[in-house]
C-alpha cells in the first residue's frame, strides 16, 4: 500500500567540517571536500552520485575553512536546481553536533 503522505524528497548530509590534519600541508590550505581529483573537488563527485540516486536535498554542515566551500557553491551553477543547505556549525564542533 502506498503512503499518500510520503514525499519524494530524499535528504543526505555530507559532513565537510573536519580539519584534514592527516593531509598535512594540503589540509591546512583547503578543506578535504575541496581537494581536486581530475579537475573537480571531491564534493562535486559526492553530490553528483547522490543526485543520480534521486537525492534532491543536500545538507552541508561546514566548519574548518567552510568559507571556501560556500564560495565554491556560490560560483558554481551546476547545483542551482538542487536544494543545497549549507549550515555553519563552527570549526571546533564535534561530528555529533554537526549532524544534530
Amino acid at each position: 500500500m502506498k503512503n499518500s503522505h510520503r514525499s519524494n524528497n530524499r535528504t543526505a548530509v555530507i559532513l565537510c567540517g573536519g580539519k584534514g590534519t592527516r593531509l598535512g600541508l594540503l589540509g591546512k590550505k583547503i578543506p578535504k571536500s575541496m581537494i581536486k581529483i581530475h579537475n573537480y573537488p571531491i564534493i562535486w563527485y559526492i553530490i553528483n552520485i547522490l543526485r543520480q540516486n534521486s537525492f534532491n536535498h543536500i545538507i552541508l554542515p561546514i566548519g574548518y575553512k567552510g568559507h571556501l566551500i560556500e564560495k565554491y557553491f556560490e560560483n558554481n551553477n551546476s547545483f542551482k536546481n538542487l536544494n543545497l543547505e549549507i549550515v555553519r556549525t563552527g570549526a571546533d564542533t564535534s561530528i555529533a553536533k554537526r549532524i544534530f
